[in-house]
């Protein structure tokens, strides 16, 4: 196996992708390239042909692409964008779907800030290594992206920084996305709040031989609330109030919900053979990045 090439580094001044986003990305840089190249890398077919040199199919035009892989002859044929897929590109493509919706921005420190450097990591990774990406972003408006090659790695994380907005209906239809596209492996980063729904998107884009790791993010604040006396909550997705008497039995029920959905989202994965991750928005987004590509590896 060659040695894993150095993650590019643009600059970045946010709070998200800033100084030690990177200086972390650069401690775990060769452990997680290493990772991917062994599990999720291999996932996409390893050891076949340059682009180029075969011709295998077409498939849909995406936002993305390069408009210089456009079959303009098909174009013509059956008036519709086509672009040209080469034994290259049939290796696969990581899918990645973040949950920026306006629940993600809850929290000390808040789930979406680890939930977006967990899926920049991945991304990182996987261009680092010649995996094209598609990035679909759940937040006031669904959107994706599909980029490729190491020179993509900043149009990337500006895509999974986008302003969180939005309700369950924007990550139902990020997921959705993935149905048709040709993606060879998947990751939805998302606190699954919106459990039903969630997980029927995710069902709906199973494919046999396509594994999928899904990455659950809470905050301490919902698996272990205080009881503050009465409180007015907002619905940060909804807009919708509620006031009421947040007494010591109310914050443990809030908590055994919590903790409830934690295992419902485990046991969907297990019974639908792909993996879980569960990560609390305190932890090390590396870490956790690199947990993700070994349960991509283990689905091999």
């Amino acid at each position: 196996m060659s040695p894993p090439r150095r993650f590019p580094i643009p600059r970045s001044r946010d709070e998200t992708f800033g100084e030690d986003f990177f200086r972390r990305i650069a401690r775990i840089r060769v452990r997680l390239a290493s990772g991917w190249e062994r599990g999720a890398g291999s996932l996409a077919g390893a050891g076949l042909s340059m682009r180029g040199v075969e011709f295998r199919d077409h498939r849909p035009y995406a936002p993305g692409d390069d408009p210089r892989s456009v079959d303009w002859n098909a174009f013509a044929r059956l008036g519709r964008p086509f672009v040209k897929l080469f034994r290259d590109e049939a290796r696969g493509t990581l899918g990645v779907v973040l949950d920026a919706t306006a629940s993600m921005a809850f929290g000390d420190p808040r789930k979406d800030l680890v939930a977006r450097r967990i899926a920049g990591a991945l991304g990182l990774a996987a261009l680092a290594s010649g995996t094209p990406v598609l990035a679909a972003l759940g937040a006031e408006r669904s959107s994706a992206r599909r980029l490729a090659g190491r020179a993509r790695a900043g149009a990337l994380l500006a895509h999974l920084d986008a302003p969180a907005g939005g309700g369950p209906a924007s990550l139902r239809e990020a997921i959705e996305r993935l149905g048709t596209a040709p993606v060879s492996s998947f990751v939805v980063v998302s606190d699954f709040l919106d459990r039903e729904g969630t997980l029927r998107a995710v069902e709906r884009v199973l494919r046999p031989g396509r594994p999928a790791v899904l990455v659950q993010v809470q905050s301490r604040a919902e698996l272990e609330p205080e009881a503050p006396g009465w409180v007015r909550l907002l619905d940060a997705e909804t807009g919708e109030a509620l006031e009421g008497l947040a007494d010591a039995a109310a914050a443990r029920e809030s908590g055994a919900r919590a903790r409830a959905l934690e295992e419902e989202v485990r046991g969907f994965a297990i019974r639908r053979r792909l993996g879980s991750v569960f990560v609390r928005s305190d932890r090390d987004f590396g870490d956790a990045a690199l947990e993700v590509v070994a349960r991509l590896e283990a689905l091999r």
